[in-house]
Formats: structure tokens, sequence, C-alpha cells
């Protein structure tokens, strides 16, 4: 099965590299563009300044963790992805 789509943005957020090169490597093929982050604050700062259509976020990370940085997106004033869906 081929499944593309060149215009969907993805935030990935693992504070181990080799998680989001391998991420990297999976989603290669669909063409979707894929920016990444090491840590929930740095999600939280790319929050407010870029859209995505879906972040994939890691649970278990130095503080903030995964979903400590998830709930405080929710409320964060600034953040220019409310709605968007979350997997962690």
């Amino acid at each position: 099965m081929n499944f593309t789509a060149p215009a969907a943005r993805i935030l990935a957020v693992d504070d181990q590299e080799i998680n989001l090169m391998v991420l990297e490597r999976l989603l290669g093929p669909t063409r979707a563009e894929l920016v990444t982050a090491t840590g929930g604050q740095e999600m939280l700062d790319l929050l407010c300044r870029e859209k995505f259509d879906l972040v994939l976020l890691d649970h278990v990370m130095p503080p903030p963790d995964g979903l400590e940085a998830f709930h405080q997106s929710l409320t964060m004033a600034g953040n220019l992805n409310t709605g968007i869906p979350f997997v962690a």
C-alpha cells in the first residue's frame, strides 16, 4: 500500500535522538514534513511558532515530560495548534 501526505506537517517529540531518526526513516515514504523536538519545552515553543497537523509525543522525558507538556499545551497562550491530534 502506498500512502503519501506531502502537505502534512508532523511534530515528533522524543528525548532520544535515535528514536527520532527511526521515525524519520519510517515516515520518509509518506513525504510528510517531519519537524523534531527533543523535549517538552521545545515542543511548547514550536507549537507557538508553527502550525502542525499531528504531534507524536514520547511521554517519558525529562521535565516537563510528554504528558505534562501536553496538558500545558491545552491551556497555554499563543498555541497555534489547538485541536490537533496528539499521539503519545
